[in-house]
C-alpha cells in the first residue's frame, strides 16, 4: 500500500471518528414534573452539547447558556446566569436538579438545606425517528386524529376517546365518554400551541401561561394517517397512538379547562378551615334534582360519579364506578346513567375551590357523588 493511500485511509478514519464523537456528545433532557407535588409539569429543557449547557424555556427558545466541560455529576452546580441549578442525582435516563434561584416553587428548609422532595425531574430524550419540523407542520395542520384515552379520575365503566384537531396555531382537544357504546359526556378545550425542533426531536408546547404549566408533547412517529405522542404525567410515561379521522361537529360539548392543571385537591382538602367543597344547596336538594324524572331501573346498589370542579364552578372530567349492595361490580341501565351524568354536568352552585394557603397550589378539586339505588330508584346520597 502506498504512503499516499495510507494517509487517505487514516484521514477518513479520523474524520469519521470525529463526526461520531461530535454526534455522541449530545444529551437532551426534557422537564417532566416537580417532585414536591408530583403532578405539576416542569416545562423546560436542558441540553448538553459538546462543552456547553443550554437551557430552553417552555416554547423551545434558548434562554441561558454556560460552558461545562465534563459529564453531569452528582452535587455539581451549573452556574447558568438566569437558571442556575444543582444536580441532586443522575440516573441513566433521568436528571434530578434543584433550581437555585426559584425559592417559591422549590423552598429550602428553615435551616437553608435543600429538602429532598424539592427537585425537578428531567427525562433523557432517546432519539427514535429524526423528524423535520416543516414536514410535521404540513402533515398535522388542518387535520384531526383520534385515540383511546386514559381516564383522569377514578373510572371503571366509561370508555374514553381523545380527538385532537390542529389548526395553524391552535390545538383543540375533544374528550368523548361512552357508556355501553353510547355517548354520555363530551368536553372540549382549545389551546394555542408551539411546535419546535431540538436536534431533530419535535415537541409541542401548549403552555400559554407559565403559572399554569402543561407537560410537553413529544411527536415520535408521524405519517399521513398516524401520529404518536409521548409525554409524562407524574412518573408515568404516556404513549398515545392516533389515527387520522374525519372532523366532526361538536354541538353539546362542555367547554372546560382546569384552572391549574398540575394538581387537583380533594373535596375535603380545606377541612381544617371547615370549608369542605360540597354542593352549597346540600344533599337533599341534589337527591330531589337528580332523582326527578330519572328513568326507573332494576336492582339495588351504588353509582359513584367522579368529576372535577374548577375555580369557575364548572364541572367536567367524569369517572364512573358502579357496584351492588355487596360492593361487587354491577352495571345499571344506559338511560339512568345518561340522565345522572347530564344532571351533574349542569351543577354550578359550588363553593370556592381555590386554596387559601400559600403552600398549596390547588385551584380545582376532585369530587364525587355516591348515589344509593334501591329498586332501581335514587334514594340517598353521600358524601
Amino acid at each position: 500500500m502506498s504512503l499516499r493511500a495510507l494517509y487517505c485511509i487514516t484521514s477518513i478514519f479520523l474524520i469519521v471518528s470525529c463526526q461520531k464523537k461530535q454526534v455522541q456528545d449530545y444529551d437532551l433532557y426534557m422537564g417532566a414534573y416537580r417532585i414536591l407535588d408530583q403532578t405539576i409539569p416542569y416545562p423546560y429543557f436542558i441540553e448538553k452539547k459538546n462543552k456547553t449547557i443550554n437551557w430552553y424555556n417552555h416554547i423551545g427558545d434558548k434562554v441561558d447558556s454556560v460552558e461545562y466541560n465534563k459529564n453531569f455529576q452528582m452535587n455539581d452546580t451549573i452556574n447558568l446566569s438566569k437558571f442556575p441549578f444543582k444536580i441532586l442525582y443522575k440516573e441513566d435516563q433521568k436528571l434530578n436538579i434543584y433550581p437555585i434561584n426559584d425559592s417559591i416553587q422549590f423552598p429550602s428548609t428553615e435551616t437553608g438545606q435543600i429538602y429532598w422532595k424539592n427537585r425537578a425531574t428531567f427525562v433523557k430524550i432517546i432519539e427514535e425517528t429524526h423528524l423535520n419540523k416543516e414536514n410535521v407542520q404540513n402533515l398535522i395542520q388542518g387535520n384531526s386524529y383520534q385515540s383511546p384515552s386514559i381516564s383522569y379520575n377514578p373510572n371503571d365503566d366509561l370508555d374514553v376517546t381523545k380527538t385532537i384537531n390542529f389548526s395553524s396555531d391552535s390545538l383543540t382537544t375533544i374528550m368523548t365518554y361512552f357508556y355501553e357504546g353510547e355517548t354520555v359526556w363530551q368536553e372540549i378545550q382549545t389551546q394555542k400551541y408551539h411546535l419546535f425542533d431540538l436536534n431533530g426531536n419535535i415537541f409541542i408546547s401548549i403552555t400559554e401561561d407559565i403559572s399554569n404549566p402543561q407537560h410537553f408533547l413529544r411527536l415520535t412517529q408521524i405519517d399521513k394517517n398516524n401520529l404518536t405522542i409521548k409525554y409524562y404525567i407524574n412518573e408515568n410515561k404516556q404513549t398515545e397512538n392516533y389515527e387520522k379521522t374525519e372532523k366532526f361537529n361538536v354541538n353539546d360539548a362542555i367547554r372546560y379547562s382546569n384552572c391549574f392543571d398540575g394538581h387537583q385537591g380533594e373535596y375535603y382538602y380545606q377541612s381544617i378551615a371547615n370549608t369542605d367543597v360540597t354542593y352549597k344547596k346540600g344533599n337533599e336538594y341534589l337527591i330531589k334534582r337528580i332523582a326527578a324524572n330519572a328513568p326507573i331501573d332494576q336492582g339495588d346498589g351504588y353509582i359513584i360519579v367522579h368529576f372535577n370542579v374548577n375555580c369557575h364552578g364548572k364541572v367536567s372530567v367524569p369517572g364512573l364506578q358502579q357496584m351492588d349492595k355487596k360492593y361487587k361490580p354491577k352495571k345499571f341501565s344506559v338511560p339512568l346513567i345518561k340522565h345522572m351524568l347530564a344532571q351533574i354536568s349542569k351543577l354550578d352552585d359550588w363553593p370556592k375551590t381555590e386554596t387559601s394557603y400559600d403552600f398549596i397550589t390547588y385551584k380545582d378539586v376532585h369530587a364525587f357523588l355516591m348515589f344509593k339505588i334501591e329498586n332501581g330508584k335514587i334514594t340517598d346520597l353521600c358524601p
